[in-house]
């Protein structure tokens, strides 16, 4: 078994954590707004090196395995949340190109307001990814026991964070999360999911 640790994402981080970032959507041209995959990962560059994007490397923890970065885990408080994310919106509002684009991404962002992703006491796991060649190596476990770890020592009451689909709920099941809201909305299933920190 290799070593691993977690430590704070830095500058010579971003093009794995902007990769990990791009990895953790089904959508990712609906998103962030770039034709391609070269695109996408710009414009997360972009909002990685941005001090108050919701995917900032100030909110970002990387887990090295045998000293490379092996994952990402984003982790956001309830009082930095709605600023960040208004930020953010805003820059990939810009990016989207077309009417119908824009109108698509407010419906949608319309959705997880009604949601409520990130209630007072929570602290929201927004983003967190391993890389596929260390997939079972439980480098996603340590990340979210960080996660919990830290709500904890923060005095958070519980940890939150949306599931992209029923399969990604399941490995969440396992470590003790549970549905808090699972229906669709305007077409779309949204599964978020917590656990209260003791």
């Amino acid at each position: 078994m290799g070593s691993k640790s977690i430590r704070n994402a830095q500058e010579k981080d971003v093009n794995e954590v902007a990769e990990l970032i791009y990895s953790t959507e089904n959508d990712q041209e609906y998103v962030w707004g770039g034709k391609s995959k070269k695109d996408n990962i710009k414009i997360i560059k972009k909002l990685v090196k941005m001090p108050d994007s919701r995917y900032s490397l100030n909110y970002t923890k990387v887990i090295e395995y045998n000293g490379e970065v092996a994952g990402i885990i984003i982790t956001i408080p309830y009082e930095d949340f709605n600023k960040l994310n208004v930020k953010t919106e805003k820059i990939i509002l810009k990016s989207l190109k077309g009417f119908v684009k824009k109108i698509r991404f407010l419906i949608e962002d319309v959705k997880y307001n009604l949601v409520g992703e990130c209630n007072k006491g929570d602290l929201y796991v927004a983003n967190i990814a391993t890389n596929e060649k260390v997939r079972g190596l439980g480098l996603g476990k340590a990340l979210m026991n960080y996660a919990e770890r830290l709500a904890k020592e923060n005095h958070y009451e519980r940890c939150v964070l949306i599931a992209k689909d029923e399969e990604t709920s399941e490995f969440y099941e396992k470590i003790k999360y549970e549905k808090v809201f699972n229906r669709n909305i305007l077409g779309e299933r949204i599964i978020k999911m917590a656990k209260p920190i003791i």
